[in-house]
């Protein structure tokens, strides 16, 4: 493991910590998440990338040996009351990690601070933040501070959670003062893919970074947006709250109903500048009542059919979107549960669609599964009127696809294909540059797919024609048709040229031509390239005024003999959130955007169009045979 993916996470007990080791483990970091002494962890730690360790603070020796050298450091260790713990903790304490940081040089400091330094009448936990913000400006580190507002989200033990249990069991909420103090509460979730993003990040070394949802929310507002109906809001003087957090402090409740810095963080004035997250990290953090309406039970919910290796990319994706809950695991090969399950991914498993429907309630249905599967399991997610996604290709003959059209017809469906490269940034780029009009009219369009996987005979229910549909057109030639299809539209009428190599029952090499009105797009696929160790996509489209040329990673634009380069990561993020990139090297964000869109995009395909790539495929059969 490289030294720049290993971090430290203390307070990993914490609401926070808890939450972020599996989302730091998930991708793909090593976590040693330390806990105190005697304690058990509060987490899962099931992914072998997440290390349990114990340590304290206040013992600066079994620190060096917890900081990773050259690694990272995310300190969420805090105690908000205790008048002698907070000071040896807050203060001394991280005086202690940032020494050892500086000793075994770090490439990075994260300091989870507070929105609570910020107000000019200070309790005990406030001022310990403050000063240690000034400790570790000083500690000679690369570092940057979090100011988070209120954290809220599943877990959550603090004062969003306390307001939702007064007001289920008292069905009264006490507000100190007035209420019209403004809070700007971040999702847990949201908090987290911050860290995430500020681990990798330049842009905010040596920065204070806020971070909380704009616009904010009065106090008021807040509890009653928690509480809900039927609950009396309960006005009660600053200076009562502030005698009864006295009392409950030297009583030395373990967890009171609320404490001194409770009553002064929600009744002095604190501005928190929203953007800030997008500024550093590119994320918009959701408005209170948007991300309220996420918290709970108003997640999508999702069974995923088929464990494999394309379920363990999804599955994986999936888990890292708050929005989402996994409820259902399918797969008749029980032994891959525990697969699944050592990722860290939540869900009951189940043998059978039938037996996961009958048995729990969920939305959203991935099916994963190998091609000649996908009819029937499509047929049964439709008819119960699920949310439906494929992987590639969904269907195997032009059989299936009459069948599924029928179904379809009519019905405004959810019905998503895993196409995956049309969810590449430079593909939506080269879409929208040919509609441009800059360069006048389509000439001729080359495409071709070259790969070195098939040079000699192969077994297996790929090379079989009656459970893939074919070879090299069924398997990787798929995406570049959906391309295709997604330029240009369905070809007038295709000639297609099959050639066998190695296969007995599927083609290995294709020659297709596509005639559109004005134009031809000739397409050339081979998976039996020999020296072609890595899959290779291009596409080449010869216009009137120019020539564009793209392989999934970049576009090239040759006009008047000079060429205009665009490369994938030169290009804005389709979606405006934290996207998880499960591979770099695979196209992982454009897995992430089409399992997203998937879910969130409320616009859908006609259902006549959603099957039009499996239409064409199809055609290629009906018209040629295989040499």
């Amino acid at each position: 493991m490289l030294k720049e993916k290993k971090i430290l996470v203390t307070g990993a007990n914490g609401f926070i910590g808890s939450h972020l080791v599996s989302i730091l483990a998930k991708s793909g970091y090593e976590v040693w998440a330390m806990i105190r002494p005697g304690k058990l962890p509060y987490f899962e730690y099931e992914n072998e990338l997440i290390k349990v360790v114990y340590g304290d603070l206040t013992e600066k020796k079994s620190l060096l040996k917890l900081v990773p050298s050259g690694g990272t450091v995310i300190n969420l260790a805090v105690n908000p009351s205790d008048k002698r713990l907070s000071v040896e903790v807050n203060i001394k304490g991280l005086k202690n990690l940032t020494e050892a940081a500086k000793e075994k040089k770090v490439r990075k400091f994260i300091q989870i601070s507070s929105q609570a330094v910020k107000i000019n009448k200070k309790g005990r936990y406030a001022k310990t933040k403050l000063e240690g913000e000034d400790i570790v400006k000083n500690a000679g580190i690369n570092w940057v501070i979090l100011r988070p507002s209120l954290v809220y989200g599943e877990g959550e033990k603090g004062l969003f959670n306390k307001i939702k249990a007064l007001a289920q069991k008292l069905k009264i909420v006490p507000v100190f003062g007035n209420g019209k103090s403004l809070v700007y509460p971040v999702k847990i979730e949201e908090l987290c893919q911050i860290i995430l993003k500020s681990i990798q990040s330049k842009k905010d070394l040596g920065k204070i970074v806020d971070v909380g949802s704009s616009p904010g929310v009065s106090y008021l507002e807040m509890y009653r947006m928690v509480a809900g109906e039927g609950v009396r809001i309960l006005h009660l003087p600053v200076i009562l709250g502030k005698l009864m957090g006295s009392i409950f402090e030297l009583l030395r409740f373990k967890n009171p109903p609320f404490s001194i810095d409770n009553v002064l963080g929600s009744t002095q004035k604190i501005g928190c500048d929203g953007k800030d997250s997008e500024k550093y990290y590119g994320i918009k953090i959701s408005q209170f009542k948007t991300g309220l309406t996420s918290y709970g039970n108003n997640k999508k919910k999702v069974a995923v059919i088929g464990l494999g290796k394309m379920g363990l990319v999804h599955t994986t994706i999936l888990s890292s979107i708050p929005d989402v809950k996994i409820v259902a695991l399918i797969d008749t090969n029980k032994s891959l549960y525990s697969t699944i399950k050592s990722y860290g991914i939540a869900g009951k498993f189940y043998t059978s669609y039938e037996e996961a429907r009958s048995k729990d309630k969920f939305d959203y249905v991935f099916i994963l599964t190998p091609t000649w599967t996908h009819a029937s399991l499509m047929k049964k997610a439709l008819t119960d009127e699920k949310a439906v996604f494929v992987e590639k290709p969904a269907l195997k003959n032009k059989i299936e696809v009459e069948e599924i059209n029928k179904l379809l017809k009519g019905k405004d469906v959810n019905l998503k294909i895993g196409y995956t490269l049309l969810s590449r940034r430079v593909i939506r780029k080269f879409k929208e540059e040919l509609g441009s009009g800059r360069y006048g009219k389509v000439i001729k369009v080359e495409g071709g797919f070259k790969h070195g996987e098939v040079l000699a005979k192969k077994n297996g229910w790929m090379f079989k024609k009656g459970m893939s549909g074919g070879g090299v057109i069924m398997n990787p030639g798929p995406h570049l048709i959906a391309v295709v299809n997604y330029l240009f539209g369905k070809p007038q009428k295709i000639r297609a040229n099959l050639k066998k190599l190695y296969s007995d029952e599927v083609e290995d090499e294709a020659k297709l031509l596509f005639d559109y009105d004005d134009f031809e797009a000739d397409i050339k696929l081979s998976w039996s390239v020999k020296g072609c160790d890595v899959a290779r996509y291009e596409i080449k489209v010869f216009m009137e005024k120019a020539t564009i040329f793209c392989d999934g990673n970049y576009l090239s634009i040759l006009k008047n003999g000079k060429e205009i380069r665009i490369d994938e990561e030169d290009l804005k993020p389709i979606l405006q959130i934290s996207c998880f990139d499960i591979n770099p090297g695979i196209y992982g964000e454009a897995f992430f955007v089409e399992d997203y869109e998937f879910l969130f995009n409320k616009k859908k395909e006609k259902s006549r169009d959603i099957l039009s790539v499996e239409e064409i495929l199809s055609e290629i059969y009906q018209e040629t045979a295989c040499e």
